[in-house]
């Protein structure tokens, strides 16, 4: 089975079954095959494809980390390294990103992934910061649904930034050596308590109530938002807020950056990200 395109992206074996739930109008609806068991991660999750719009699904960590291992071991670009002085592919880094749609080659046929490649100083340092010296002047292109490498070009030789001591920012590693001490601490201080309350996922405050909850694909989300409205009592204003998606533009037009389309909730998984950082 396609797992891709039936919904979701998880590896290993995985059993689908139907949902029976209750609509806004109170009639009973099914969705068929939206409700995923994982040998993956050992969960039951809703799937992640949107039934609404009939969109793709979202592309799991799991899947991404596979993909940087087929791009670190493809012999073009060992090479392409090569000539930028790189022999270690373990100090290279591969994100794979959205391609975003500019022709029927993009189309949601095939799940591709535009590879970007960073380079580390140091493999075994758990603070380096290996986005600080990015890879440009290659383009790979990854069809991440079958784990192949569609395309692959070394279109300029652009030398790498210059190894920086001091580009993990972290304390004593600033300019000079010396971190600063002309910033007056700071105290954020409520002796009475705050002004909120909070059980379980009931939040109240102020004149304001609602619930709160998480999903893995858009993060926080808030239910049931209400307001007391004096005499008028409990007045209904949200059933349900959430971030649907969040897309950043990147306003390079040079390669590769234009290409740069980040789907953080429906590609990526926007409350996982959020809740594990």
């Amino acid at each position: 089975m396609d797992l891709i395109i039936q919904g979701c992206d998880c590896l290993g074996y995985i059993k689908y079954f139907d949902a029976h739930f209750t609509n806004y109008t109170g009639g009973v609806e099914t969705i068929e095959n939206c409700v995923c068991l994982h040998e993956e991660d050992h969960g039951i999750l809703w799937k992640h494809q949107d039934w609404r719009t009939t969109g793709l699904a979202e592309v799991r960590q799991s899947r991404r980390l596979k993909c940087e291992a087929a791009v670190k071991n493809y012999p073009p670009l060992i090479e392409a390294m090569r000539k930028r002085g790189v022999e270690d592919m373990d100090l290279v880094m591969v994100d794979a990103w959205c391609v975003g749609y500019y022709s029927d080659a993009d189309g949601p046929s095939r799940r591709l992934a535009k590879s970007l490649i960073f380079c580390r100083i140091e493999s075994d340092c758990p603070m380096e910061n290996g986005y600080a010296r990015p890879v440009e002047g290659i383009h790979v292109l990854v069809d991440i649904q079958n784990n192949v490498i569609t395309e692959f070009e070394d279109k300029k030789l652009v030398p790498l930034p210059p190894a920086d001591p001091l580009r993990n920012y972290t304390a004593g590693e600033t300019r000079g050596g010396i971190d600063r001490s002309d910033v007056n601490p700071l105290h954020i201080l409520q002796p009475e308590g705050p002004s909120f309350r909070v059980n379980g996922y009931f939040v109240q405050w102020q004149k304001w109530n609602f619930r709160i909850g998480f999903t893995p694909r858009e993060g926080l989300v808030i239910h049931s938002v209400a307001y007391i409205d004096g005499s008028r009592g409990r007045r209904p204003i949200a059933h349900r807020l959430s971030s649907v998606e969040m897309v950043v533009p990147y306003g390079d037009p040079n390669e590769p950056h234009y290409r740069k389309n980040a789907f953080d909730a429906g590609e990526d998984g926007l409350g996982k990200k959020c809740t594990f950082s």
